[in-house]
């Protein structure tokens, strides 16, 4: 990566988030990342809590390059240990 910039925007339009797959409906607030890596610019949207589950669980920047069905299992398996703690 050569260049990385994140925003956390309100969605003005109805987006897809990278990591789940699921819609980030106008009006909510997300992650937004625009940049640079091995040459080509790159742009794209997650919601706050998935990337927020991401940086935690995937290492370095791994996560970029996951299935949505994984992060779907990774997902519930965070929630129920969060769900644990309680």
């Amino acid at each position: 990566m050569s260049f990385c910039n994140e925003t956390a925007p309100v969605a003005a339009k109805k987006h897809q988030c990278l990591l789940c797959g699921e819609d980030i409906n106008v009006g909510e607030k997300h992650v937004k990342r625009t940049g640079v890596w091995n040459g080509d610019f790159s742009s794209f949207r997650m919601h706050a809590f998935c990337c927020e589950v991401a940086n935690e669980e995937y290492d370095a920047d791994a996560w970029e390059f996951h299935e949505t069905d994984t992060f779907h299992e990774l997902l519930d398996a965070y929630l129920r240990g969060r769900a644990a703690e309680l």
